[in-house]
């Protein structure tokens, strides 16, 4: 028996046997049992499988599905861009609301932005007065981390897909198959 696979292929006409018509376009290894042709009177066929062809699509799918994870990464990156700028604009808002004084303490040098965000809407949370911009910032700090996961998401999904493309590429010229 050979090694590798082949597509089932038959007449197509009605003297083909059911169990023959069942496999008909699956593929199967040559090391399979029947193999086409193997029975008495038997016309279907072994149409081999092309390895290379078949891992260029793959590799072809693994660039598509990179591209694509890249442009998602690109707009979350400006999505994030967005909300910083929320967190400026709300920022101002706030020094004006509570003074200099108040920011200056809660937002102390060396804190990430992600711990400033926090101490403001501890803060605000105490004002009863201050409840919409108390709102207004768990929205930006909420958007703020979702944004922040699912870069982190990303980036890990195009590390996969990098690595996916690197071993496709590495299978086909083991094999002597071209890269286009």
């Amino acid at each position: 028996k050979n090694d590798g696979q082949y597509i089932w292929r038959t007449v197509g006409d009605n003297k083909v046997r059911d169990s023959h018509a069942a496999f008909n376009g699956t593929v199967r290894n040559f090391s399979d049992s029947p193999d086409p042709g193997e029975e008495f009177n038997c016309r279907c066929w072994a149409e081999p499988v092309n390895k290379c062809a078949e891992l260029l699509i793959q590799l072809k799918n693994k660039r598509l599905q990179l591209a694509s994870e890249k442009k998602s990464l690109t707009k979350a990156y400006r999505d994030l861009n967005e909300v910083l700028e929320e967190i400026k604009t709300a920022r101002e808002s706030l020094i004006q609301a509570l003074g200099f004084q108040a920011m200056a303490t809660i937002t102390g040098a060396g804190k990430k932005l992600i711990d400033i965000l926090s101490s403001i809407i501890g803060y605000l949370s105490k004002e009863k007065d201050k409840q919409s911009a108390y709102e207004q910032f768990k929205n930006i700090r909420d958007k703020y981390q979702g944004l922040l996961k699912h870069i982190e998401y990303l980036e890990s999904k195009i590390k996969q897909t990098q690595a996916e493309i690197e071993r496709l590429e590495n299978e086909l010229k083991k094999r002597g198959c071209p890269l286009e």
